[in-house]
Order: C-alpha cells, then structure tokens, then sequence
C-alpha cells in the first residue's frame, strides 16, 4: 500500500538557512523525535527515534539550495522524501516537500490508518524548522 503527501512552505528566512537545516546531518536539535544519527558514509546515513525505530537513508540528489532527495527503509515502510527549494527573496524562500511511503505489511497498514498521518508529519517538520529559525 502506497501513502503520500505533499506540502508547500514559505519561510521569512534565506534558502541558505533553510538548506542548512534541512540537509545537516550533524544537528538534529530542532527535531524532537530523532535521538541519534549514525553515518555509514557520504550518502548513506540512519537515523533513530525516540522510540527506537531505526530508518536508513541514502541520498539520491543533493542540488545546493535546489533539490534533496532521500530514498528511505525501516522495517515497516520503503519511501521516498524529496524537498525542492525555490528563493522567493533575499530572506525568504518557498520549500515544496514530497514524501511516499510503500508500507510493507498489513500490520505496518494498518499502525500507518491508525497513527500515521504523511500530512501531519510534513506540517510538523515544517513547524520545527520554523521554530528552528526563530519564525515561531
């Protein structure tokens, strides 16, 4: 089963700042449901969350202030996240965010109907960005 979304966000802050935040690995402060980061190499990276889930990523496209994409896998879902940055403004940029998840087995189905929300999470991840950049 497939689940996407998308979103489009406008920030008060440059596209610099913005890329920064999203694509540094190294700084994960602004988000509250990662504990760690392990590197594997210069593309492939795992994160883990406060509840254990372990998610392995390898960058697929890494444009500067342009394009990112992430080809992602854990145990419940195969997917993809993509975000393309567009500068609006001198401070101000408009980040559009993609994300498709192909969710494994029927129990993963159905945690995904019951506590997954694609839609929730973006807006979530736009919001700790923001915050992130002092927009909150």
């Amino acid at each position: 089963m497939i689940k996407e979304a998308r979103n489009k966000a406008e920030f008060n802050s440059s596209v610099e700042d913005v890329w920064e935040i999203i694509t540094n690995r190294n700084n994960i402060s602004w988000r509250p449901e990662i504990e760690k980061v392990e590197f594997i190499n210069e593309e492939e990276f795992k994160e883990t969350t406060i509840n254990g889930l372990v998610t392995k990523y390898i960058i697929e496209e890494k444009e500067s202030c342009k394009s990112y994409k992430l080809k992602m896998k854990n145990s419940n879902i195969d997917g993809i996240f993509e975000a393309k940055f567009k500068k609006t403004g001198e401070n101000s940029c408009v980040v559009e965010l993609y994300q498709k998840n192909d969710i494994k087995s029927v129990g993963a189905m159905i945690a995904s109907f019951i506590f997954v929300n694609l839609q929730k999470l973006q807006n979530r991840y736009i919001y700790d960005i923001k915050k992130r950049l002092g927009e909150m």
